[in-house]
């Protein structure tokens, strides 16, 4: 709920498609202050609103909006907000059972070659065939047999010079 004493909003909201982020509003009273300028209300004593959102990776502004067209920008933003954890939340836990996955598969890991289970690791760097990108590898060195298997860790822009 709307906290209707403040004059000022600051809300992250969302980044998605629709969804309004990095808005800021600051309810007014037009030409109340001193020097004919617009004076900074509570919610509930504002006669208009000057906003400012990102809104599909643009930047939209307005100087007077309305105090209910205002309040359910605030709202709206606030809902985009949640909806952007929840999607944050469901990336990061889908993460971290890929992690998962991989480290269950590296530990049922058996050479291709002689069947065995043990392994040493090691880091390795490849360089592209141009040599503008390098990529990181793990290395699984069979303890019996010698057999290495390469994993790839990424691709990385780091050229050693």
């Amino acid at each position: 709920m709307l906290d209707r004493s403040q004059k000022e909003f600051d809300v992250r909201g969302g980044r998605g498609p629709g969804e309004i982020g990095d808005l800021h509003v600051r309810f007014v009273i037009p030409g109340g202050g001193a020097f004919g300028r617009d004076k900074a209300a509570p919610v509930d004593e504002a006669s208009a609103a000057q906003v400012s959102y990102l809104l599909d990776g643009q930047r939209i502004t307005a100087e007077a909006l309305s105090v209910p067209e205002a309040v359910a920008l605030v709202e709206k933003a606030l809902l985009d907000g949640q909806a952007a954890e929840q999607r944050r939340a469901s990336a990061q836990a889908q993460a971290l059972a890929e992690v998962e996955e991989a480290r269950r598969k590296v530990a049922d890991l058996t050479c291709t070659v002689c069947g065995h289970q043990g392994f040493d690791q090691q880091i390795s760097r490849e360089d592209s065939q141009m040599g503008f990108t390098s990529f990181p590898m793990r290395l699984m060195i069979c303890k019996r047999c010698g057999f290495v298997m390469q994993f790839s860790l990424g691709q990385s822009f780091f050229v050693p010079g």
